[in-house]
C-alpha cells in the first residue's frame, strides 16, 4: 500500500500556542496552585487525557475558578465570561487563537458602529459562542444559504464573517447570496489561511489516491469538515480518531490512501494510524 500524508496534517499554530502556554504553566506552578481550562483547551480526546495526567482539571464555569490559575480555550470565550475570569481567578492565561481573536475584534468594531453580525458555522460550537459575545445582542449564526434567507431584508447594517474552520466553498456559496440581499453589507474573510490551505491539499490528494483518512476529534468542528471536503470529492473517506478506529479490511482493498488530520491531532496520533496501515504491507 502507497500512503500519502498531507503536508498540512495535523497542529495548526493556534492550538500549537494554547497547548504550550499551557504545557509551560504546568512547568512553572508552584506546588499549591492549580491549573485548569474553561472547557477543552482543543478538541482531541488524547491530548486532553494527557494534560488531565499533568494535572490540569476542565471546569465549565467562571464560578468554578476562584484561586485558580485558568487558561482561555484556543476557540476564545465572549466577553461577559473573559470579564468574570479575570475577577475570580487566581491568574488568567488567555491562550485564545490569534486568528480568532482578530475576528473577535472586527465584530466588536462593527457592533460598536451598530451592525448586525451573522456569523456562518456550528452555533453551539465554543468558537461561535464566544464570536457572538462580542455583537452586543444582535449577533445570528448561520449555517448555509437557506438559513440566510430567513433573515429580514430590511437591515441596512449586517456584517457577515465566518467561523475560522468553516468550509471554504460554503462559505463562498452565502457570501454570493449575501452580497444579493444586503447590497450594502459587509464580508469579512475570516476562514484561517491554515484551514484553507489544509481543505485545498485534501481536494488535491483526493484525487491522486483510491481512500483519504482524516484524522482527528469525532468532536472536532475543523476535523469533520475536512473529512466532508474528502467525501465531497465522491472518494471513500474515514474519520477516525486513533489507529484502533481503522476497519483494517476496508482498508486492506487499497492500493493508495491518502492521510490528513484536523488542526487539533497530535503528529503521534497520526504516526499511529500511518505505522496501522503500513502494516498491512507485512500481513
Amino acid at each position: 500500500m502507497k500512503i500519502i500524508v498531507a503536508k498540512t496534517a495535523g497542529f495548526c499554530n493556534g492550538v500549537r500556542y494554547a497547548l504550550e502556554m499551557t504545557l509551560e504553566a504546568i512547568r512553572n506552578k508552584k506546588a499549591d496552585e492549580c491549573i485548569c481550562t474553561l472547557g477543552p483547551l482543543i478538541h482531541n480526546h488524547q491530548v486532553l487525557a494527557m494534560l488531565k495526567e499533568r494535572g490540569v482539571e476542565e471546569i465549565q464555569s467562571p464560578d468554578e475558578a476562584t484561586g485558580k490559575i485558568v487558561v482561555i480555550r484556543a476557540h476564545g470565550v465572549p466577553p461577559g465570561v473573559r470579564k468574570e475570569l479575570y475577577r475570580k481567578a487566581h491568574r488568567v492565561i488567555n491562550a485564545t487563537c490569534k486568528r480568532v481573536a482578530r475576528v473577535q475584534a472586527v465584530i466588536k468594531q462593527y457592533a460598536r458602529k451598530g451592525y448586525s453580525t451573522i456569523i456562518v458555522g456550528d452555533e453551539n460550537h465554543a468558537e461561535v459562542i464566544g464570536l457572538k459575545g462580542y455583537a452586543e445582542g444582535r449577533g445570528i449564526v448561520i449555517q448555509n444559504v437557506n438559513d440566510l434567507e430567513k433573515i429580514p431584508q430590511g437591515c441596512s447594517k449586517v456584517l457577515l464573517v465566518a467561523q475560522t474552520t468553516q468550509n471554504e466553498k460554503t462559505f463562498a456559496g452565502i457570501v454570493e447570496a449575501f452580497r444579493r440581499k444586503f447590497p450594502g453589507g459587509v464580508v469579512k474573510h475570516t476562514i484561517c489561511g491554515a484551514t484553507r490551505e489544509r481543505q485545498e491539499e485534501v481536494r488535491k490528494l483526493a484525487g491522486i489516491v483510491e481512500a483519504m483518512v482524516i484524522v482527528g476529534g469525532y468532536h472536532s468542528g475543523n476535523t469533520i469538515r475536512l473529512a466532508e471536503v474528502a467525501r465531497s470529492t465522491g472518494i471513500p473517506t474515514y474519520h477516525v480518531e486513533t489507529e484502533k478506529d481503522l476497519n483494517m479490511k476496508e482498508m486492506s482493498r487499497y492500493k493508495t490512501v491518502g492521510v490528513s488530520a484536523g488542526a487539533s491531532t497530535p503528529q503521534w496520533l497520526i504516526h499511529n494510524v500511518v505505522q496501522a496501515l503500513r502494516q498491512l504491507d507485512d500481513s
